[in-house]
């Protein structure tokens, strides 16, 4: 009796969207062709993916028994999802972590604000202290990612960018020269 190689193994890709990966799907159904020994095309066949939250590039999901049937008699082989994770125009991401920036204008940065951010579960409220420095980083503990195999999530990770007007009003133009004055 031969034993279930590699030819009952089937491969296949899952493009999810950065927000699908993170948040997980209880279901996604993948769908492809049989190809025959003969090599010609054979039948339609489906299957549901449960995707946890978490889940990155490179990352595989396995179904046993799901995969290309086995040889006379044999068990079917394990199917394997191919995880491709979509960039996110937002969010960066890094491991657990997710970055976002922060544009921040001088009034604000100088003095201190209480600013919304867009975090994975929703908009927060995130103060900002005082003479925040461009490039300040601001971390939001466990608003990152949930992790696959571990408990608890990623941080998010807020960076500073100041923003500088192109157009002054006469009178932001005086305040200003004002401040350079004293500075």
């Amino acid at each position: 009796r031969r034993s279930s190689g590699p030819r009952n193994r089937r491969q296949l890709t899952l493009r999810l969207s950065f927000m699908e990966a993170a948040r997980g799907v209880k279901e996604k159904t993948l769908e492809w062709h049989e190809v025959a020994r003969d090599g010609r095309r054979g039948d339609r066949r489906t299957v549901d993916v449960a995707v946890p939250a978490g889940v990155d590039t490179g990352m595989q999901i396995r179904l046993s028994g799901k995969g290309g049937e086995g040889d006379r008699g044999a068990p079917a082989g394990d199917l394997f999802v191919q995880v491709e994770v979509e960039p996110d125009p937002y969010f960066d991401r890094d491991g657990a972590d997710v970055h976002v920036a922060l544009p921040l204008n001088f009034a604000d940065a100088a003095l201190g604000a209480t600013v919304d951010v867009l975090t994975l579960d929703g908009v927060v409220q995130v103060k900002v202290p005082a003479g925040c420095q461009p490039g300040a980083k601001l971390r939001l503990r466990g608003k990152g990612l949930p992790s696959v195999d571990a408990r608890g999530r990623g941080n998010q990770i807020v960076t500073v960018h100041l923003q500088v007007p192109d157009r002054l009003s006469i009178r932001q133009r005086e305040l200003l020269e004002e401040y350079r004055k004293e500075a």
